[in-house]
């Protein structure tokens, strides 16, 4: 979601698809598998960027610094992490729900 980090992180992650499958699965099932990631993330990313809840997501997160994504709040920034949304409340007592960045 956040600019570049998408892109950084497919480069990133090719060695490992690469390495860890070859040592578990064998060569023939790792080349499928690599060759699926190296088409598959790009294809699903350029498509997603063209969907209305990605858009928006794109434009809170650029002018908010932050946006909701299926209850999970993403954060750009050096502050950067993520935090899962909501709380619940009943009974005796309340509960906030999440993680946050300072554990």
């Amino acid at each position: 979601m956040t600019p570049g980090v998408g892109w950084f992180l497919y480069v990133f992650l090719i060695p490992f698809w690469s390495m860890f499958p070859l040592l578990l699965i064998g060569p023939t099932p790792t080349l499928v598998l690599v060759a699926a990631y190296l088409i598959g993330y790009p294809l699903a990313k350029l498509r997603l960027a063209h969907t209305a809840w990605y858009q928006k997501a794109a434009v809170d997160l650029k002018t908010k610094g932050t946006a909701t994504l299926g209850g999970f709040a993403v954060v750009s920034g050096g502050g950067g992490g993520f935090s899962s949304g909501g709380g619940f409340s009943g009974g005796g007592g309340s509960s906030g729900g999440g993680a946050s960045g300072s554990w």
